[in-house]
């Protein structure tokens, strides 16, 4: 029995800036689109009203698709300011290096996006920032436009003075990378395990020449309170964020996805419990929606695919594939890339 939250995913009215001009650019009615996903123009003239999410993803899919334009999340992207972030973005003007932004920027991720889940992991000389959307908005184009604008605050917040060290996306490049290269100005990875920013770690402690220790604890507790006013994510949706995110290491496990969420153990299974909602279902559902995404929308291979499932072997994955969905991953994915082929024919 699904949580009964009545909770619906949001985004920023901010990550639509521009539509309409970048939409017009490329041979579309911008307004007319917006209209046709259920969003009123009107809407985006404040950057801080809420639209649901999954209007916004469906939206960037078909202004792709329809201007025949791979890159249109990333030219809407391009065309925000850092101060488009609100009142976040005087706080993490003046923090004190790109550390502390990279940890206030995950901290209040929500007021960016309910769809949003950023991971920040150190391991030797470099970083990751990895990123990851709730699995029903999971598409290119979501998540590009997730990638740029991060890359674009955290650039932002030291007033230029930083670009990421890598930057690696799940999926095949795309058959023109001219606006990939522009924004990111980084080398780019295709077809790698996860989506997210590589940042040196030689960077990450380097001094923001205008960090304010006081200005930010004023913003902090500013910060605090819009954050207290938006609705809650039901419980279940950030028990799969942090699921889809801990597969790949094999520790998507109660206490480690409890950790995550700053609760006891025993405190998310009885929690989860009371809604009529497992853990272990949690898990095997996120991992379908994973391995699902993963086969149709890139070309990783099975082996690759199975590790970001939490499987050790292409065998047991495949097996476990198989049982679920009907048939062998293999298969499952060459008719999904035959089905766009036969509609568009149609």
């Amino acid at each position: 029995m699904p949580e009964a939250t009545g909770h619906v995913p949001t985004v920023r009215a901010a990550a639509l800036t521009n539509y309409v001009a970048v939409a017009g650019s490329l041979g579309l009615d911008g307004p007319a689109m917006l209209r046709e996903f259920g969003i009123e123009p009107k809407l985006l003239d404040g950057p801080e009203n809420r639209i649901p999410a999954s209007a916004v993803s469906r939206l960037l899919v078909e202004s792709a698709r329809r201007s025949d334009c791979e890159s249109f999340a990333l030219m809407l992207a391009e065309r925000r300011e850092f101060a488009s972030l609100g009142p976040l973005s005087l706080l993490l003007r003046h923090e004190s290096n790109l550390r502390t932004v990279v940890r206030s920027v995950i901290s209040y991720q929500r007021l960016i996006s309910d769809i949003l889940e950023l991971e920040f992991v150190e391991a030797g000389d470099e970083a990751h920032i990895l990123v990851a959307v709730s699995p029903g908005v999971a598409n290119r184009q979501t998540i590009e436009l997730v990638m740029a604008l991060t890359g674009g605050f955290l650039g932002g917040a030291m007033f230029g003075g930083w670009r990421p060290a890598e930057v690696h996306f799940r999926y095949p490049p795309p058959a023109d990378d001219s606006v990939h290269r522009r924004i990111f100005r980084a080398p780019l990875l295709f077809n790698r395990p996860f989506n997210g920013l590589v940042v040196a770690a030689a960077t990450l402690d380097r001094e923001n020449a205008y960090a304010d220790p006081g200005f930010v604890q004023h913003a902090q507790s500013y910060v605090d309170l819009l954050t207290q006013e938006l609705p809650a994510p039901s419980l279940s949706d950030q028990v799969r964020a942090s699921i889809s995110l801990l597969l790949p290491s094999g520790a998507a496990t109660l206490a480690r996805v409890a950790r995550q969420l700053g609760i006891h153990p025993r405190a998310l299974q009885r929690r989860l419990a009371s809604a009529g909602i497992g853990f272990t279902d949690l898990v095997e559902a996120t991992r379908g929606n994973v391995a699902c995404e993963l086969l149709a929308d890139t070309d990783l291979p099975i082996s690759e695919v199975a590790f970001l499932a939490g499987y050790s072997s292409s065998g047991s994955f495949s097996r476990w594939f198989a049982g679920k969905f009907g048939r062998p991953p293999r298969e499952w994915r060459l008719l999904k890339k035959v089905e766009p082929a036969i509609d568009q024919k149609g």
